[in-house]
């Protein structure tokens, strides 16, 4: 694997967040500037992160494919009858499966090459605080466990003690252009874990996230870039993501402790990431239907209503845009008073009828710009999942649901508590890419299609491995 582009060469644009934090990712460098200059001073440094968080939601990625997009149709959401018709069948050796995932591969190690230097530099540099080199080498080495993370999870086998030895993807942590090994799956997670937790070291004594929670405030003294620790790898978000990461090992004891340790200290000790209130979520105005409060980690894109308009809602082209069956909404919202299941709607267009997500729908505020990425109720999950007691468990699940206006679970067993779980992952991730990789670490063989109201697709191991791309293989010939 070689070393795409060094952040001297990373294109970074002015992004006003919102009137209320107009340096947060406010960058004003050249397009082109060499990296000595870049690194020159503090400014550099916030701007070359800034521009990390800026380019990982372009629509290659988080801004459309890794969340609604790509992802969420290869977990079988979806009725399509266009390109995306290949993605749901699992043809990935169609030409355009091939030509996306080599982009998005690229896209990811270019990502990952950037942050390299910028964590190489945080390393040797002397013209950093500590409280801005803690800060910034932290988030950059999450975001490098991040990036890779997420790379496993769509190219690497299923993760299990049969396949961990298997050969998946490289791991790059290094500045200098080389080709590097494919990895054994173990030993990429090894990296991930590393780098996850030097990053909760650097973080858990100087993230503003821990004393002041989201910091949704302009802090006109320091400037905005310890501010709207949401939209930054923060503290607890990076514990959580291990949490993530842990459960994907299968090493639940660590999954169920840190997941356990996040709803601890931002629900239980602070209130920092509340579950949002029924008034927020359907408000007839200014709806919250991202639940943006309890997002842990959100990626900030001012595009997604174009995403939106172009993929999901009512004004998309026919033939470009995916869609739900309503049967199977109803089917996968077992509680019509669910304001999960509230957030759909059925438009007329032309002679016939639209029924769609409105999740993303443009409320023309700062809502249209989140796109989440890890949320506190996955956490419930995670420890439910990983709880040695199944009337824990339930009630984990259920401190979810009832903030979700969803009448209680009455869980008798195991296998009663894995279809909860389940159904839940489906419930609450639309559009948000987590449902397929939960498929491929239960490598189910037969899931629900969402192109009709009670069907299923079934699905082999390997279709839930993306194999390796193009320009991969061919620098290793």
């Amino acid at each position: 694997m070689k070393n795409f582009k060094n952040i001297g060469m990373l294109l970074v644009g002015t992004m006003l967040l919102f009137s209320s934090c107009e340096k947060f990712l406010d960058v004003q460098t050249p397009d082109r500037i060499m990296e000595d200059d870049l690194f020159s001073n503090t400014t550099g440094f916030r701007s070359a992160l800034n521009g990390v968080y800026i380019d990982m939601t372009s629509d290659v990625l988080y801004g459309k494919h890794m969340t609604s997009g790509v992802v969420d149709v290869l977990a079988q959401y979806y009725a399509v009858s266009n390109i995306y018709t290949t993605y749901k069948s699992f043809n990935y050796t169609d030409a355009t499966p091939r030509t996306y995932f080599d982009s998005a591969w690229q896209r990811y190690y270019r990502l990952i090459a950037n942050t390299n230097t910028i964590i190489d530099k945080c390393n040797t540099t002397n013209v950093l605080s500590a409280t801005n080199k803690n800060i910034i080498l932290g988030e950059g080495l999450a975001l490098r466990a991040f990036f890779h993370f997420d790379v496993l999870r769509l190219f690497g086998p299923i993760y299990n003690e049969q396949n961990k030895a298997l050969t998946s993807i490289p791991y790059n942590n290094v500045v200098q252009p080389q080709a590097l090994p494919l990895l054994p799956a173990e030993k990429v997670m090894d990296n991930i874990i590393a780098d996850l937790s030097a990053s909760l070291a650097l973080l858990e004594a100087i993230d503003p996230v821990l004393t002041e929670g989201r910091r949704n405030t302009s802090d006109l003294v320091n400037g905005d870039f310890l501010s709207y620790r949401q939209f930054r790898l923060n503290y607890y978000a990076v514990k959580a993501l291990l949490a993530r990461v842990y459960l994907w090992k299968q090493d639940k004891a660590n999954a169920g402790r840190l997941a356990q340790e996040v709803i601890r200290q931002v629900q239980t000790e602070h209130n920092y990431f509340p579950f949002v209130s029924r008034e927020e979520a359907v408000n007839p105005t200014t709806p919250d239907r991202v639940f943006s409060s309890e997002i842990l980690f959100a990626g900030y894109d001012n595009t997604r209503t174009a995403m939106f308009n172009s993929l999901i809602g009512p004004n998309a082209v026919s033939f470009d845009r995916i869609s739900i069956a309503s049967g199977r909404a109803s089917e996968m919202y077992d509680d019509n008073n669910d304001f999960r299941y509230l957030a759909f709607a059925v438009q007329t267009v032309g002679t016939g009828s639209v029924f769609y997500s409105r999740k993303y729908e443009p409320v023309n505020t700062v809502l249209d710009n989140y796109v989440p990425l890890i949320r506190v109720s996955e956490m419930y999950y995670i420890a439910a999942e990983c709880s040695a007691s199944l009337t824990d468990a339930t009630t984990l699940i259920n401190k979810v649901r009832a903030a979700r206006s969803a009448r209680n679970l009455v869980i008798a067993d195991q296998n009663a508590l894995e279809l909860a779980l389940r159904n839940e992952y489906r419930r609450e991730f639309l559009g948000e890419g987590q449902l397929f990789y939960y498929y491929k670490r239960k490598n189910l063989a037969s899931v629900p299609d969402g192109a009709t109201n009670t069907g299923t697709t079934n699905v082999t191991s390997g279709s839930y491995v993306v194999p390796l791309v193009d320009s991969e293989i061919s620098q290793r010939n």
